[in-house]
């Protein structure tokens, strides 16, 4: 059995931006401190003038009474207690351009509606919370189409994030209404509808720009990063390969809200024709990757020796490896790792294999 630590085995990689932006992810992230912020907008869908008040029938609406907003959260900052997300009236013009400068004047003090507190997370690793918000806290409800558009962040003067369910992830926001109806009979009749979220996203401040010679993973839109491997024939062709490890060394702490995770991945490529290379999506345990806190320096050690032993199965395969999250846009963070133009951190792999046997005659 050999360990063998192979250096200078990338022939070429370079970094591609704009897979999945965030209005397409499945997950959307808010989240204060660590050099960065992060807010998340919401546009629901219209209600109308009329509201239903039995199976068959409708009634005008006659006197609003107050909207209760929900959102899911599948993640959020561990070992906080009471921690809370702030609700803000923003106009319904928001789209996927807008951006967090854009936005950022109507995160003031005198635009809050509500706040939403978030509990400790439970076993089942999500949460619905809910905040009634007054119908006056939306005086343009009328002028606005009847359609409520929303900000959400967090303030504190500690570092915390909350990950939030989307639309595209079918755990997207909702808001019921709660209002009086102008029945036959002349009474008002209490009555609420619900209307799902139209549009969610979410917008951060923008990180410095990566140092030359650096392949970045993650961020909005997302980035991967592509390696063309040239790995010795004695290892590949003749040897039976027992692990793999891709030794990847971040250039700085890795960017994103403090106490953030997220899993690195590795794909192979069923053809190479650049940025729009189909991927092959493993069904092993490769597809898992590997867990990286955000903040940290240490060398990522990421198990590729599924896809060597793919490759010693099928030589004509192409040998290259795209990075990428596991869950793209679904958090601002970003790694940033040396290319193999950068000394002293270029991408090395480590690799255990038996070579093969030599039988000498006697």
């Amino acid at each position: 059995m050999v360990d063998s630590l192979l250096i200078g085995v990338i022939d070429q990689d370079t970094s591609y931006q704009g897979y999945v932006p965030a209005h397409t992810a499945i997950l959307m992230q808010v989240a204060t401190g660590g050099g960065q912020e992060s807010r998340v907008l919401l546009r629901f869908r219209r209600f109308g003038d009329a509201i239903p008040i039995t199976t068959t029938a409708t009634a005008p609406v006659v006197e609003r009474d107050s909207f209760r907003l929900d959102l899911i959260v599948t993640r959020r900052s561990a070992d906080v207690s009471g921690l809370g997300i702030t609700v803000y009236r923003i106009p319904t013009s928001i789209d996927s351009l807008t951006t967090f400068d854009a936005v950022a004047p109507f995160f003031d003090d005198s635009l809050i509606v509500g706040v939403v507190l978030v509990p400790e997370p439970d076993s089942t690793g999500s949460d619905t919370i809910s905040t009634v918000l007054l119908a006056a806290a939306f005086p343009t409800f009328v002028e606005d189409a009847r359609e409520i558009t929303i900000g959400l962040a967090i303030r504190s003067t500690t570092p915390l994030f909350a990950t939030l369910g989307t639309e595209d992830g079918v755990r997207g926001a909702g808001i019921t209404r709660f209002v009086k109806a102008d029945s036959a009979d002349g009474q008002l009749t209490p009555a609420s509808d619900f209307r799902a979220v139209a549009f969610d996203t979410f917008v951060h401040t923008d990180p410095a720009p990566p140092q030359p010679a650096t392949l970045t993973v993650g961020g909005t839109p997302s980035t991967r990063s592509f390696l063309r491997l040239n790995i010795p024939s004695f290892v590949i062709d003749s040897s039976q390969v027992l692990g793999a490890k891709l030794l990847l060394v971040p250039v700085e702490p890795v960017l994103g809200a403090p106490g953030d995770t997220f899993n690195l991945i590795a794909n192979a490529l069923s053809a190479d024709f650049g940025p729009k290379s189909p991927l092959l999506i493993a069904l092993d345990s490769s597809a898992i990757g590997i867990p990286v806190a955000v903040g940290t320096s240490d060398t990522i050690a990421l198990d590729i020796t599924s896809i060597l032993r793919r490759w010693q199965n099928n030589p004509d395969q192409v040998r290259t490896l795209v990075l990428r999250l596991r869950t793209e846009a679904a958090t601002f963070a970003e790694l940033r790792v040396g290319s193999s133009q950068r000394v002293g951190a270029a991408p090395s792999l480590r690799v255990t294999y038996v070579p093969p046997f030599s039988l000498v005659q006697r």
